[in-house]
């Protein structure tokens, strides 16, 4: 995944155009991916695994979409950031989980059924939170507009 992201990175810096088969291949890909990961999510949850780790699941997506937004809101205000970067780092410091750290959970037999539980709570909950933070934030702007 570092070695991928590093290549991207050089590829784009360099200026290089894509090839229209790879650019064609990758997006075909890349169309496919939230429904892949959120299936295989969905099969390494089940009803006792989330059961039996719907404290610390809990605990986790609390400190995810409550208590990192808080803090990325903080640093932001110290560091008299400009508003809309504020916001912009704040909403990004609280969507959901990503569903990649499962796919790395499941690909190192580490914590499937916690992560697979994190997702998806994080996921159902992050309706609710990036509401309240987008609305909270909107005073933000309007202030400084």
């Amino acid at each position: 995944m570092v070695l991928s992201t590093f290549i991207g990175l050089a590829w784009a810096v360099m200026g290089w155009p894509i090839p229209a088969p790879v650019e064609a291949y990758l997006n075909m890909i890349a169309g496919a991916l939230t429904p892949c990961a959120l299936f295989a999510i969905g099969l390494g949850l089940s009803v006792e695994g989330l059961r039996s780790n719907l404290k610390a699941a809990f605990a986790l997506a609390a400190v995810k979409l409550v208590v990192m937004p808080l803090i990325v809101y903080g640093l932001c205000v110290v560091m008299g950031l400009n508003p809309l970067y504020t916001v912009a780092a704040v909403v990004c410091a609280a969507v959901p989980t990503a569903k990649t750290v499962y796919v790395l959970a499941h690909e190192h037999k580490v914590e499937e059924k916690l992560v697979a539980a994190t997702v998806s709570i994080t996921t159902m909950l992050s309706v609710a939170t990036l509401l309240v933070a987008l609305y909270l934030l909107s005073g933000l702007m309007r202030g400084a507009g």
